[in-house]
């Protein structure tokens, strides 16, 4: 895939906007292309283009060290004892060597790190910059269609928050915030060049592989 998403990435640089058809098929020459990994295809060609090999190693590196980054302050909020922490990480990180390709799921695992880093500090510390949530959602579905990931996290988050609200006497009014900022990152990741477009793409992608 390495090489079709740096054309692809360059092309839009080159032409100054986001091709909107297929150019390179022989059987569907013309047809509609729906995109939604053209922001990473952008970046990673401008990081060619700019160090060539070095660029996109450089690209790869800054993506898996921020994810590491953030699990590892998702799980400092814990206060997990440092052993535990640090055999997690090391866990993490030996599943994560064989998915660290040159492909836009990097930026996945980078933004599922971030939400996981905020969701662990609300939980733990009972406060955190949520609102971030939503610029995150814009972004991921821009970059790679595991933005569903993020979707899916919050609201498992938010089912669970609500539960324990009710159980704990606490109202409904948390669960009724939590639900709210669910809603509104998952219209976010409609912020895209292709709007709900960008949804279909993803579905029919999870048809395929179900």
């Amino acid at each position: 895939d390495l090489w079709g998403h740096l054309r692809f990435g360059q092309a839009a640089l080159a032409s100054g906007h986001i091709v909107a058809v297929d150019t390179y098929s022989y059987s569907a020459a013309n047809a509609a292309w729906r995109n939604h990994e053209w922001l990473t295809e952008v970046a990673m060609a401008a990081a060619y283009n700019a160090f060539g090999v070095a660029g996109l190693k450089l690209w790869k590196f800054a993506c898996v060290a921020a994810t590491m980054v953030l699990m590892a302050l998702a799980m400092a909020e814990t206060a997990a004892a440092p052993a535990i922490q640090l055999n997690l990480l090391a866990v993490a990180a030996l599943a994560m060597i064989p998915q660290n390709q040159f492909r836009p799921q990097l930026f996945t695992f980078m933004l599922f790190a971030a939400t996981l880093a905020l969701l662990a500090r609300h939980n733990y510390r009972g406060q955190a910059h949520l609102w971030l949530v939503i610029p995150i959602m814009a972004l991921w579905g821009n970059l790679h269609g595991g933005f569903i990931i993020g979707i899916a996290t919050l609201a498992v988050y938010t089912g669970v928050v609500g539960v324990q609200d009710l159980c704990g006497g606490r109202g409904v009014k948390g669960g009724l915030r939590l639900g709210a900022l669910t809603v509104a990152g998952t219209l976010a990741t409609l912020i895209s060049p292709y709007g709900l477009d960008n949804w279909l793409v993803v579905i029919n992608a999870l048809k395929v592989h179900a």
